[in-house]
């Protein structure tokens, strides 16, 4: 028997976001890029939400409205970097314990900023793209610290985003994906949006592709 899963990575971790029907959810699928967005019943084709850079995309129950976030992807890079400068792995565990030292950043990091999508020197570039807008971070605490909360706040943003074109009221996050491992961030995300954060399967992708086949089959019920 042939079944049709999602066939797509956001669209399997999305099938698997534990999402109760009574606490409308913010969806984070996280890794390089964060892919951030609600489940809607039919596309939202306004000229707000072209403007504000969303997508529809189909899903296995019903729509993925969604916006690209630039994720881990700094981080990752740093991570290399040190690990490389180092002759030691840098572990996430000490990239976390880098940002809980640091004080909280004084300067704004804009994810946006197309430099930082594929540098030579990422350490550079965030230094670059940190004194465009004032000081830049003293030392790798300040430098993890500020993508942490220039990650957190750019999730809290989209979600108030999200709820304005979609009009539904949030009620959570849910992060889906290797970020659902990293207390320090989905509590920062917490702090930014004041909304509860659920930290879901971090191999939503997998458990996503397994679901749609368990349902045909009439091995789950949802």
């Amino acid at each position: 028997e042939v079944i049709a899963t999602a066939t797509h990575d956001t669209a399997c971790a999305y099938t698997a976001a534990p999402i109760d029907s009574y606490k409308p959810a913010f969806i984070v699928s996280t890794g390089t890029w964060f892919l951030a967005g609600v489940i809607t019943k039919t596309p939202i084709i306004t000229h707000d939400a072209f403007v504000a850079g969303f997508a529809n995309e189909g899903g296995v129950e019903g729509v993925r409205f969604l916006k690209n976030i630039l994720g881990m992807w700094p981080l990752q890079e740093l991570r290399r970097q040190w690990t490389y400068q180092d002759g030691s792995e840098m572990l996430w565990d000490t990239m976390n314990d880098l940002a809980l030292a640091a004080t909280p950043c004084a300067y704004k990091l804009d994810l946006t900023d197309a430099r930082l999508f594929a540098p030579v020197n990422m350490e550079q570039v965030v230094m670059a793209v940190c004194r465009d807008f004032g000081p830049a971070p003293a030392n790798r605490a300040q430098m993890v610290r500020g993508l942490y909360e220039a990650l957190a706040l750019s999730v809290a943003q989209t979600a108030k985003l999200a709820e304005k074109l979609s009009g539904i009221h949030l009620r959570e996050i849910i992060i889906l994906g290797g970020c659902a491992r990293n207390r320090v961030l989905c509590q920062w995300i917490a702090d930014a949006s004041g909304l509860l954060v659920r930290a879901a399967h971090p191999d939503a992708t997998a458990c996503g592709n397994a679901m749609v086949p368990a349902k045909t089959l009439g091995w789950i019920n949802s």
